[in-house]
Parts: C-alpha cells; sequence; structure tokens
C-alpha cells in the first residue's frame, strides 16, 4: 500500500511528492516536471538530484534528518500516537512546519486561512511550561506539537512580531526558536553562554544567527530563524530552503558525529560518521567554491577558540540555491561545552585526526588543511585572523554582558580564558604549519580515515 506526501514551497507551488510503500517499506521522491523547469528550481538536497533517481535510503534519510531527536521525537509520537520507528507518519504529523523551505502535506490537504490572530503566549505562560516539563513535553502546545526541528535541546519554534511571541499557523510560519534553560543544574549558565559565543562568532566575522536573552525571570534564548523571513506586505513568512550537513552528506541523524559508534576503545577507530573532510569536499557544489571553503574553515576555528566539542554535521547548515548550488549558512548553535564537566570534551569532527583540543597543534592543522584541500596560505591567514579578532574583541568587551547574574558573568569569564589560551596555540601553531613538508598526505596514516 502506497502513501504520498506534496512537497510544497511556502507560496504553494509544488515541487514533487515523497511517497512511501508499506508493503516494500520503501520511499521515493518525484519532482513536479513544472517545478524542474520553472526558474529558480532546486533540488531539495545534492544526493535528491533532478537527473537521477533516489534510493529508498537517501529519501528516508532525508527525511529522518527533518524530524527532531530526544524529547522533541518522544513528543511527536506520543501526541499522534505513532511509533517512533515510523518516520513517514511523524513527518506527515509535522511537516507544515518542517526546517527550511519545504512543507509536506497529504495530497489535496488544504490550508486554514485562519482569520484569528496568531495565539499569544505570555511570559506567564511560558514559565509556567518551562516549569511543568518533567510532566508535560516542552514542544506540545494547545495539543499540538510546536517542534520540528533537529536537535535534542527542549525548544519551540514561534512567531514573533512587536516583542511578543504567538504559535503560528498558516499563512504565517514560525520566524524564531525559543530555548529555556536545560534541566540539569550544572547548565544553568548554557543561556548566557550561547548567547556570549554566537555574539562573538558575529564580532570576529563569522555571519551567525542573531541571539537575545529573554528573563521571565529564568533565562531562554532567543533564536532568530535565518531560514524564515516574515513578509509585512503579505502578512505571511517567507521560507528559504536549508540543509544540514547530514542531508549534505547523505547520512542518517546518528552519523553527525565522526565516530557514529562512539570513542570507546574498541570502536574509536570506526569512523564512517561525517566529518570535515567530506563537508569540505562539498565546495564543490558551491557558486564560489574559495569563498564556500573560507567560510567553513572559519567555523572550524571558531569551534576551536570557544571549545565546542558538539560542533556535529547537524550544527552546520547550507542554503540550497537554484539547480542545486549550495552556499553555508549563518553559525547556530554554538556553545562552549569545556566549561561543564557533565558535557562530553571530545570533539564531534576531529582536526588532523585529533579529537580532543589539547591535541591539535602545527602537525595537525598541517593534516587538516591538507586533506581538506585548503591552501596553506589560506589556513595561516585564517588562523592568525581569528586568533587576533577574538583576543580584540575579548578586551574590547565587544559583547554586551550588562544583563547577566553573577554566576554568568563568571562562566563567561572562564570562556574567556580559554578562548585567550586556544588564540595564543593558534597564533603559534599558524607559524609552524608553514613549516610542516606534506609532500603526499597518505604518507602519513590517518588510524579512522580509511572509510572517508
Amino acid at each position: 500500500m502506497s502513501s504520498f506526501l506534496e512537497v510544497r514551497t511556502s507560496d504553494g507551488k509544488m515541487i514533487g511528492k515523497v511517497g512511501f510503500d508499506s508493503d516494500s517499506d520503501t520511499y521515493s521522491f518525484e519532482y513536479s516536471v513544472d517545478w524542474i523547469a520553472s526558474e529558480g528550481s532546486y533540488p531539495v538536497s545534492p544526493a535528491i538530484g533532478f537527473e537521477s533517481h533516489a534510493k529508498s535510503s537517501t529519501v528516508k534519510r532525508f527525511i529522518d534528518n527533518l524530524l527532531p531527536e530526544g524529547d522533541g521525537l518522544d513528543a511527536i509520537a506520543q501526541s499522534g500516537r505513532i511509533s517512533k520507528s515510523n518516520t513517514f507518519a511523524l513527518i506527515r504529523t509535522v511537516g507544515q512546519e518542517s526546517t527550511g523551505g519545504l512543507i509536506l502535506t497529504p495530497p489535496g490537504f488544504q490550508f486554514e486561512h485562519n482569520e484569528q490572530p496568531a495565539r499569544l503566549v505570555t511570559d506567564e505562560e511560558l514559565l509556567s511550561r518551562i516549569k511543568a516539563r518533567d510532566v508535560m513535553p516542552f514542544s506540545v502546545w494547545d495539543g499540538k506539537v510546536r517542534l520540528s526541528i533537529a536537535g535534542f535541546q527542549d525548544k519551540i519554534a514561534v512567531f514573533m512580531n512587536d516583542g511578543k511571541m504567538f504559535l503560528a499557523e498558516h499563512p504565517l510560519a514560525s520566524t524564531h526558536i525559543v530555548k529555556p534553560l536545560p534541566r540539569n543544574p550544572e547548565l544553568s549558565t548554557v543561556v548566557a553562554n550561547e548567547y556570549y559565543c554566537m555574539s562573538l562568532a558575529d564580532a570576529v566575522g563569522l555571519l551567525a544567527a542573531r541571539t537575545q536573552i529573554h528573563r521571565i525571570p529564568d533565562p531562554v534564548l532567543i533564536v532568530e530563524r535565518f531560514d524564515r523571513k516574515y513578509n509585512a506586505k503579505l502578512l505571511c513568512v517567507d521560507r528559504s530552503h536549508v540543509i544540514d550537513g547530514c542531508q549534505l552528506l547523505d547520512m542518517p541523524p546518528q552519523y553527525k558525529y565522526e565516530r557514529n559508534f562512539g570513542g570507546g576503545r574498541d570502536v574509536a577507530h570506526i569512523r564512517d560518521g561525517a566529518s570535515l573532510k567530506q563537508i569540505f569536499a562539498c565546495a564543490t557544489l558551491s557558486e564560489m567554491p574559495m569563498l564556500f571553503t573560507q567560510q567553513l574553515l572559519r567555523w572550524a576555528l571558531f569551534q576551536y577558540l570557544v571549545g565546542n566539542a558538539d560542533a556535529h554535521a547537524k550544527n552546520v547548515s547550507f542554503h540550497v540555491r537554484p539547480k542545486g548550488k549550495i552556499a553555508l549558512s549563518p553559525t547556530y548553535d554554538v556553545v562552549s561545552t569545556v566549561i561543564y564537566n557533565s558535557l562530553e570534551d571530545t570533539m564531534a569532527l576531529s582536526i588532523g585526526d585529533e579529537f580532543k583540543f589539547e591535541d591539535i597543534r602545527a602537525f595537525q592543522w598541517a593534516i587538516f588543511g591538507a586533506e581538506c584541500h585548503i591552501p596553506v596560505k589560506v589556513l595561516v591567514t585564517e588562523m592568525r585572523r581569528m586568533a587576533k579578532n577574538a583576543i580584540k574583541h575579548i578586551a574590547q568587551e565587544t559583547v554586551d554582558l550588562s544583563s547577566l547574574t553573577d554566576q554568568e558573568r563568571k562562566d563567561i569569564q572562564r570562556i574567556q580564558y580559554f578562548i585567550a589560551q586556544q588564540s595564543a596555540a593558534l597564533l603559534r601553531d599558524a607559524e609552524l604549519v608553514k613549516e610542516v613538508q606534506l609532500s603526499d598526505v597518505d604518507a602519513y596514516p590517518l588510524s579512522g580515515h580509511s572509510a572517508n
């Protein structure tokens, strides 16, 4: 028995249909002929192209990466009484508000143009719902899942206008993400942590998603979505199509870490997951490969500087341009994980075959540059630039910390101290990288890269 979902743009244009055959347990994707012929059209991902028939496993992986993980996925399954393994039914439930520019609906689905204003969320209600997370999933409001965004952390998608927060229905859509503090008490400063790291990213030259702290009085982080823009003239929200690193590489969400089986002694050598080498190789899909490489290099260097061990393949995204060209999206989800004892300090993606920040030195940077086809001059220039910019903006107190609590400021100082150390190491290694001789990277076998 076959079922289909229509895949449309935010203005209703038919992109195609995604199908599922329950008898054979197979997925399919068929583009609309009119969509392929239209100006400005794009494939939904490089692996699901216009000219090739995508494999069932590829289509399923693409859909899996549209769904949230952890409690968010549990909430969708429970609210719809759907098995978590029933991918097609899950995306059918939340496909109207999927990440990026795609709207997935049953055939013939008619959007209700509600004349009532979007549903207001007050600070009092938001705080109450945060407090009640142990008994009610945070992503479920008014009996409906308000989240279809990948990731483990509690969050909801909202529409914001004139400083007010709403639960939006079509033709509106969410424009911001609201992230409360995790329930782990050790992470009581993570909202300030992410706000600081994201603000610093913007200051040092990375295009970064805008963030702000909103206190109710507990702090919540409000993140402006870079794949959505409110059209005040048409009273709707325009969507742009983005894909994450796993969709780019045609990998399931479980492969967002390079060591896809973890870092245990017996499995650490297995490296079938996403890697920086593979992501950098996608520069060939960009209209401006050198700019793509430079921007991605700055992203990787910044994760090293702030100590974000959780910079995995689903925490980097790409705009999909006409005819399938890609461009790096703004930076998001950056937290200095190294200041918390309860968080993993092993890096999600290796640099020069090393997964520990303290083990990355000039030789590892040289290996990284050679593997990712980054010219030595570009690598050295960006290492210096990023380190100097980080030191300068810390000294100039570019990021406004006036609204932070004393404990939040203390943790930001710890982050700044770590960044200063990393910057000094980066400046030192930038001088040494030029002296490393790697005539052929294959002469330096890397234990885990046979699978890449």
